[in-house]
């Protein structure tokens, strides 16, 4: 988990007593693009977004029952079009 990263000990640094007060919420955004149809050809992506709270041990944060899936985004893989179109 990024929970020992450099952004995490620069938030708590800049903001010391959002740690200090124990009804405030950690929260981290995960996303991937995922290819829906196993087509490597295909312009179409899915980008599922995950919340992962960080309030809780690190090894329990990763579990799948704790791992929220809060959007599910659709489109075209821009990327994939740039290169092929080169």
């Amino acid at each position: 988990m990024p929970i020992n990263g450099f952004a995490f000990r620069n938030i708590e640094e800049s903001w010391p007593k959002f740690n200090e007060e124990p009804c405030n919420l950690r929260l981290s955004l995960a996303t991937n693009n995922v290819n829906p149809f196993g087509d490597v050809r295909s312009t179409y992506s899915v980008w599922p977004i995950f919340v992962i709270n960080n309030n809780i041990p690190s090894q329990m944060s990763i579990k799948r029952e704790r791992i929220m899936l809060t959007n599910i985004v659709l489109g075209i893989n821009i990327f994939r079009i740039f290169l092929f179109n080169k």
